[in-house]
């Protein structure tokens, strides 16, 4: 597979990830008895991390799997006996990925990520916010979703790229009922939530990255606004939007992970988007994001 500018290999099958030629990985993803082990020899108690040896970190969720992530290149899964391999895939391409992520020193912004043209824009929120709603809401108009949870920023050609990830949709019932969907496995036992299929299945490739949006809700009838964000506040913004943030002082990544949000917050501009509260909105939204994307992106004249 290949996602957030990385080359794996998984003995776990995944979906909604671009499938990669055979060749050099970066990272392995293999299922065993190390995970298990680990975790059995540090104690840790169930969906805590701990620390396994140096550079590996090891978690459990029960009745489903252990986890082992080591030094940025290895993740090593130990199931249990009759686990789904959705659920199994839902805590390996979250909290595992994202320590692996910190490892490598990569950039991940907890966002649902768009293209419209040949830019990108990171929406991110807090949980219900509708992120992923409305990244689907547009990928239905067919625009292009470079990724529904989870986007690294990397920087390539003197500019900030977003890299592609996982491009298969985790909603809720009542989104996906309000847009006419058809509800696909359970994300997890405990979670009202529903995998979705991306509807386009064409690959998408890195883009270049021209803003972070922020969604907030106002009150059911107001109208739909959008105010520029000043660098301090900006900065906040991209500390509460990382992805795992709790990984950052874990691993004594606060230094360079403050470098990497100033230079963010340079070179892109940061918005918070104020729209109706309520689903009945979502298409009047992505009417309005689609005519103003030269200005959010800083393309208009």
């Amino acid at each position: 597979y290949q996602g957030f500018g990385l080359r794996f290999r998984s003995d776990l099958r995944l979906s909604g990830l671009a499938r990669a030629a055979q060749g050099p990985v970066d990272l392995r993803i293999l299922v065993g008895t190390r995970a298990r082990d680990a975790v059995e020899a540090t104690g840790v108690a169930p969906m805590d991390l701990a620390g396994a040896s140096p550079g590996c970190w090891c978690f459990r969720v029960p009745d489903l799997c252990d986890y082992l992530i080591c030094r940025g290149e290895e993740i090593h899964l130990s199931p249990l006996p009759g686990a789904q391999d959705p659920h199994v895939a839902l805590y390996l391409m979250g909290s595992a990925l994202g320590m692996i992520l910190h490892q490598r020193g990569l950039f991940a912004l907890h966002a649902a990520t768009v293209a419209l043209g040949d830019t990108a824009i990171a929406f991110v929120g807090d949980q219900g916010a509708g992120k992923s709603t409305l990244a689907m809401e547009m990928a239905l108009a067919g625009h292009r979703v470079l990724g529904d949870d989870v986007v690294v920023v990397s920087h390539g050609a003197g500019r900030l790229m977003a890299e592609p990830g996982v491009t298969q949709f985790k909603l809720w019932y009542e989104s996906i009922d309000a847009l006419d969907l058809t509800p696909g496995p359970g994300v997890a036992n405990r979670i009202a939530k529903f995998y979705v299929d991306n509807p386009s299945q064409e690959p998408v490739g890195p883009h270049p990255l021209g803003a972070i949006v922020e969604l907030a809700r106002g009150p059911a009838e107001s109208e739909i606004t959008a105010a520029r964000i000043g660098r301090f506040d900006a900065l906040d913004l991209v500390a509460r939007h990382t992805y795992r943030p709790a990984y950052i002082d874990l691993l004594d990544r606060r230094a360079a992970h403050f470098t990497q949000s100033a230079a963010l917050v340079s070179d892109l501009a940061i918005w918070r988007l104020t729209r109706p509260e309520g689903l009945a909105h979502l298409a009047a939204t992505r009417a309005w994001l689609v005519e103003n994307w030269p200005i959010l992106i800083g393309r208009a004249e």
